[in-house]
């Protein structure tokens, strides 16, 4: 998803000088945005020290008049042999606008999204092939539908070569403009149990808004991505178990959304994905102990227990509480994370990756029966295959 857009506007600095000129904003695949001004004006002694303060920007696109809105980017190059350049990094979301849009105007909101690999169970037609390549689901009385890309097949091979981030698909909704916030919100808690279930960081990189087939808002998300994980996920998205995922979806939702907040459900899942992502055994084994510090400092506030500052009786509390088995291998992880933290590795004798497993399908049992997916099959690592929780 490389994209390009040029125009004319103006940078707005802090002490209130302007810097006019005709601009080009780059935005690479992985989401990471550009913006370059060649200055028409001069360059103030403020501006010639690379200043640090977040710097807004706003201009019109060339062709489709687009008005393009930067809040906060940052001046991190000057080329003045020549033609005067600057360069600025945008690490805030942006919007181009292209059309208003009323109150109750019924939209259509796309969202893109990053490192979601799955085949579909519904079929759109190419120009030279049938492909099953989209799911829909309904939740709070709306239809979401996830959609592949159209050269989803040459990322899929990508992914086997290079992790680098890359949108997959489309999440599609629709409803009237005034609930935009709510639509946002139901899509981003989708995104966040795709995530958990795909066993991936799965990131919105671009949101598209339309008034029946007209594009009236683009808005870019260049913030936090992570890599691919090509790694075996929690929930199988293959061809012959897509409906389980969408099941897992459907089923885990209610719990979600009435837990999110109180139990910090996106952080502990990005916590956790995080551990998995990342190969380092060290590193993922204590990316582990993140979440499950951070689900248990939520999980016994929100539920009243007593506070322990143990790892083991940590451990003990939740499983007990939700209703599931641990042995005393389970309980000795404080052992090894206290080796990890003060030592900087496992204690000669373990079997590591062992050990690892462990933990991510400790933590894997937590949440999942957390979310109510109690009965359900699910991909214990710990025994390497699909088991029943």
């Amino acid at each position: 998803m490389s994209l390009r857009y040029e125009g004319i506007g103006k940078a707005t600095f802090q002490d209130g000088s302007k810097v006019e000129g005709a601009f080009t904003i780059n935005i690479e695949p992985n989401g990471k945005a550009y913006l370059q001004l060649i200055s028409e004006s001069a360059l103030t002694p403020l501006i010639l020290s690379l200043p640090h303060e977040e710097i807004s920007f706003q201009g019109e696109e060339i062709g489709t008049k687009g008005l393009v809105d930067i809040q906060k980017m940052y001046l991190t190059q000057i080329h003045i042999s020549g033609v005067r350049s600057l360069l600025f990094v945008i690490f805030q979301p942006f919007a181009i606008n292209y059309h208003e849009i009323d109150e109750h105007d019924k939209i259509t909101l796309f969202r893109y999204l990053s490192n979601f690999i799955f085949h579909g169970d519904e079929v759109s037609n190419y120009e030279r092939e049938w492909r099953s390549d989209k799911i829909s689901i309904n939740l709070e009385g709306k239809k979401i539908t996830i959609k592949q890309v159209s050269n989803f097949k040459n990322i899929e091979d990508y992914f086997r070569m290079e992790k680098n981030p890359r949108v997959t698909c489309s999440l599609e909704l629709q409803g009237e403009n005034r609930e935009i916030e709510l639509l946002r919100e139901l899509a981003n808690d989708v995104e966040n149990i795709v995530s958990f279930g795909s066993c991936n960081y799965v990131t919105l990189l671009k949101e598209e808004i339309f008034l029946e087939d007209i594009l009236c808002k683009a808005i870019f998300y260049p913030m936090k991505t992570y890599p691919f994980n090509s790694g075996k996920p929690l929930i199988n998205t293959n061809i012959h178990d897509i409906g389980r995922f969408k099941n897992f979806i459907i089923t885990v939702y209610p719990q979600y959304k009435a837990k999110k907040r109180d139990l910090a459900l996106p952080y502990v899942i990005e916590f956790f994905n995080s551990g998995k992502i990342y190969n380092i055994l060290q590193t993922s084994f204590l990316m582990n102990c993140v979440a499950l510090e951070c689900l248990y400092h939520h999980y016994h506030q929100f539920k009243g227990l007593a506070k322990t500052e143990n790892l083991a009786k940590k451990i003990e509390q939740i499983c007990n509480d939700v209703g599931i088995s641990y042995d005393q291998n389970d309980l000795k992880l404080r052992k090894l994370r206290n080796s990890l933290t003060h030592e900087g590795d496992f204690p000669k004798g373990i079997n590591s990756i062992q050990e690892k497993n462990r933990l991510e399908n400790l933590l894997d049992r937590m949440i999942l029966t957390i979310l109510g997916y109690g009965g359900n099959i699910y991909y214990n690592v710990f025994k390497n295959k699909e088991d029943t929780l």
